[in-house]
C-alpha cells in the first residue's frame, strides 16, 4: 500500500462513499481501467458493500473475472485487518493491564509529568557529547 493509503484506516472501509473506494482502489494499483470504476460507480458500491463482494457478484454487474478476482482479494484483505489497536480486548482492565494498571478505572492512570525545557537541553547535550 502506498503512504498516501495510510489514511485510510481499515476500521473507516465500511463508512467510505463510492468515491472514497474508488480513489483508495486507484492508489493501490490493481490495474482497474475506467470501465471497470464506472462499474462500481453505477452500481454505488460503498465501502460496506466491498467488503461482502463475490466474484460472482461483480461478474453479475458485468465486471470481467481478472479484475473481479483482485478485487474480491483487496476486499478480503480489507476485511481480515484489525479494525482497533485494542480490538482483542474484551474490557478496559484488560489494556489497563497490559500496561501494568491493575484496575478497571482510568483515574488509576498515573498523570504525565512534562520535562522543563531546562532538563530537555541537558538530556540534549550529554547525548551529542
Amino acid at each position: 500500500m502506498s503512504t498516501s493509503t495510510a489514511e485510510h484506516d481499515s476500521y473507516l472501509v465500511e463508512n467510505w462513499d463510492t468515491e472514497t473506494l474508488i480513489n483508495f482502489l486507484k492508489e493501490l494499483n490493481l490495474k482497474l481501467d475506467d470501465d471497470d470504476l464506472g462499474i462500481l460507480r453505477n452500481e454505488k458500491i460503498t465501502g460496506q458493500d466491498f467488503l461482502d463482494m463475490t466474484k460472482e457478484k461483480f461478474s453479475s454487474y458485468s465486471l470481467k473475472g481478472d479484475p473481479a478476482m483482485r478485487l474480491v482479494k483487496e476486499a478480503q484483505v480489507l476485511k481480515e485487518k484489525p479494525k482497533r489497536a485494542f480490538s482483542s480486548y474484551c474490557s478496559l482492565e484488560e489494556v489497563l493491564e497490559k500496561y501494568g494498571i491493575k484496575s478497571s478505572s482510568i483515574t488509576s492512570i498515573p498523570q504525565f509529568t512534562p520535562v522543563s525545557t531546562q532538563s530537555m537541553k541537558n538530556l540534549q547535550s550529554s547525548s551529542s557529547a
